[in-house]
């Protein structure tokens, strides 16, 4: 388990690509016209062509000059700002929703290593050109992979499924020495999925947008319409589709994510402080004044990196993003600062053992890990080197060099069947983390070295990606109260039950029903006033979340004739067995008020639905519940008990248990009579057979 500072993540969509022909011609009749040192970017988009490396334009790293791509906003994405400059501190020109298409000019790298796009669009009658945060684009036209028959002999031979390969293509017609090695996982998806959806296991921001949110028991709390906070920093549990979308490798398979997958054992011959320096770029360890000091020695954080490397077995590159990611860009976390009260003087770069218990902090419990002595982790890391060093040792032995060796397999764990061995609990944490070690090489490293990938395959994998949740909105669409004027409801208001029963005088020929939301994001219909007519009423409420799922409740008024007294026939299209009081030929799972939508009673009668205890039903109607027809003196004239197909047990479902029921007995270990056994004879021949097993099984597989 986990603390986290930083749980955004991005998407790096890689468009500086073009017919090196074309682009190598456009850039040579702009050198001839107005020179080298005229044009703006033009060293990075020779670079891209292959004509020389790009080059580093001081806070933002241009790789391209001109309309390089078609770009879109993907569908569900909605009020996405175009601003003037690439920072979310300018003026926004316009906002757009999923759909809209644009020219791609640019790829921008700013200081914090997420791209954004230049793009020119139609705006107001001109073309005009802005700036958009790469979160937000879908590149249309890519790097045109060439068939290659060695390379797909070769992912075939992997045994990448082929809803891999389109991914594995496109990097490899950028990367072609880049090797990509399928790991066959012996696990069911839905299993690993299921066990990465355990409440508290995978974590999301709680500023996230509401689908990426779980609204499952002990998730949400939909009295207090609030979510319940798992970690501290409000990091609530993940949705079930952001697991599915940040759990499945296919979605990494671009190349910036594919780093998720990349080794983390330490290679002296790939890893150096050039490659460290490049990672931590922009952020609190590029010109620290930290003392680092150890074994006599001085050293910077990516020197230091290096020790903590070679003493670990682990990547320096993934040291320093995982710093990164534990105590933010700008080393705010306090598990570093050394001055936790109480704690000063302690470290946790890594944020080992952090977890938030009682009521201490996440921090605070971290810390008190580092305080406890142990050689073999240089513990109690009291000084910074020590943490970082102590900490990177933690990490090899607990994780990389036992088999969870890469990004992905530290968030997921898929080798011990537990999956509660895992780094962190930040779903997210592979995405941005990749996307960090990913810049630790440069453009003529990656293009130039055989960087192996070890991609993860489930069994029984969903034929596509799943999809990143994009849904938006306040999800509470319950009833915090309900009330009909001067009556009262049966049962008693509760906002998960939703239907309810009362009964006025026949001199009642109106009343007025309130009700209020738990969520003031909601909107409530059907409140007010309504005439009554003699016999049974049907009042329907309707609660809209913010995020447009719609609930129901039903309010049931009787009413009974002013004259009073005398017979109330039933008239209904259900089967009615007068003799022994059942009625029957009910589907299972069906409400009471579709029952008594189609009872109609004659004279001012009216119908209501009760259990066998006399209590206003209000879910499904089960075997043995009883409709209770009552003339317009509220005198209950007649009872039917009602005998639901298949639920022979009279839980209200088809399942195992009626099966059972049914054999026992037909071995004469039982004995069904009245509206059960009726329930149980679906084929309606009176007598209970093998028919109504074969029956009975046919209702539960098509449920």
């Amino acid at each position: 388990m986990k603390y986290f500072n930083d749980g955004f993540f991005f998407h790096k969509r890689d468009v500086y690509r073009h017919i090196k022909k074309s682009v190598a011609t456009a850039a040579a009749i702009v050198l001839c016209f107005q020179g080298l040192s005229a044009v703006p970017g033009l060293s990075a988009l020779m670079g891209i062509c292959g004509i020389t490396d790009h080059v580093n334009l001081g806070p933002e790293t241009v790789y391209a000059e001109q309309v390089i791509a078609k770009g879109q906003i993907p569908a569900g994405d909605t009020n996405v700002r175009i601003r003037t400059e690439s920072n979310t501190n300018c003026d926004i020109i316009t906002k757009k929703n999923g759909g809209f298409t644009f020219d791609i000019l640019q790829v921008v790298k700013t200081s914090d290593t997420y791209d954004w796009y230049k793009i020119g669009f139609n705006h107001e009658g001109s073309y005009t050109t802005g700036y958009i945060f790469g979160e937000y684009v879908q590149v249309l036209n890519d790097y045109n992979y060439e068939e290659n028959t060695d390379f797909e002999a070769y992912l075939n031979k992997q045994g990448f499924p082929e809803s891999y390969k389109a991914g594995l293509r496109q990097i490899h017609a950028q990367y072609p020495k880049w090797n990509f090695v399928a790991r066959k996982i012996s696990v069911d998806w839905n299993t690993f999925i299921n066990n990465e959806n355990v409440n508290g296991r995978s974590l999301v921001s709680g500023s996230s947008i509401s689908s990426w949110k779980s609204i499952d028991a002990g998730c949400y709390d939909w009295e207090t319409d609030t979510y319940v906070a798992k970690d501290s920093g409000n990091w609530v549990q993940a949705s079930k589709e952001l697991v599915e979308y940040c759990a499945d490798p296919r979605n990494y398979l671009n190349t910036t994510n594919i780093f998720a997958f990349e080794s983390l054992a330490y290679d002296s011959n790939t890893h150096n402080e050039s490659g460290v320096n490049n990672v931590i770029s922009g952020s609190f360890m590029a010109n620290s004044s930290h003392d680092l000091s150890y074994n006599n020695q001085v050293y910077n954080y990516a020197s230091a990196l290096i020790v903590a490397a070679n003493q670990s077995g682990v990547s320096p590159y993934h040291l320093a993003t995982r710093i990164l990611q534990e105590q933010g860009i700008n080393g705010t976390g306090n598990s570093i600062s050394g001055n936790v009260s109480g704690l000063t003087g302690l470290y946790n770069y890594y944020n080992i053992g952090a977890y938030k218990s009682g009521n201490l902090s996440a921090v605070e419990v971290g810390l008190k890990y580092a305080a406890v002595e142990d050689s073999t982790t240089l513990r109690p890391w009291n000084t910074r080197m020590r943490a970082l060093i102590g900490g990177a040792i933690f990490v090899g032995k607990a994780y990389i060099n036992v088999g969870q060796n890469t990004i992905y397999y530290e968030k997921f764990d898929v080798f011990s069947g537990s999956y509660y061995h895992q780094y962190m609990t930040n779903i997210q944490a592979a995405f941005s983390e990749s996307a960090k070690a990913a810049t630790a090489y440069t453009e003529e490293f990656k293009r130039d070295n055989a960087i192996t990938f070890y991609i993860p395959v489930f069994n029984n994998m969903p034929s596509a990606a799943c999809s990143k949740p994009t849904g938006d909105g306040n999800p509470n669409n319950y009833l915090a109260g309900l009330s009909v004027n001067g009556i009262s409801l049966t049962p008693s208001f509760n906002m998960y039950n939703s239907e309810y029963g009362a009964v006025v005088a026949s001199s009642v020929s109106s009343v007025t029903v309130a009700a209020t939301a738990v969520s003031d994001k909601a909107s409530v219909s059907g409140t007010g006033t309504y005439n009554l007519k003699y016999g049974t009423n049907v009042i329907n409420i309707k609660v809209t979340a913010q995020n447009g799922k719609v609930r129901n409740y039903t309010v049931n008024i009787a009413r009974p004739n002013s004259q009073g007294g005398g017979d109330a026939n039933m008239n209904t299209e259900y089967a009615v067995d007068s003799e022994n009081g059942i009625i029957s030929g009910i589907a299972s799972g069906i409400s009471p008020s579709e029952i008594t939508g189609k009872i109609a009673v004659t004279n001012g009668g009216y119908v209501r639905i009760t259990d066998m205890n006399g209590n206003t039903k209000s879910d499904i109607c089960a075997t043995g519940d009883l409709v209770n027809i009552y003339n317009s003196s509220n005198v209950k004239v007649s009872s039917y008990t009602v005998s639901v197909e298949g639920d022979v047990n009279g839980d209200g479902s088809v399942d195992i248990l009626d099966i059972v029921k049914i054999k026992n007995d037909m071995l004469g270990k039982g004995e069904l009579s009245g509206a059960y056994k009726r329930a149980a004879d679906i084929d309606n021949n009176g007598t209970l057979d093998i028919i109504d097993i074969v029956k009975t099984k046919n209702m539960i597989l098509n449920d």
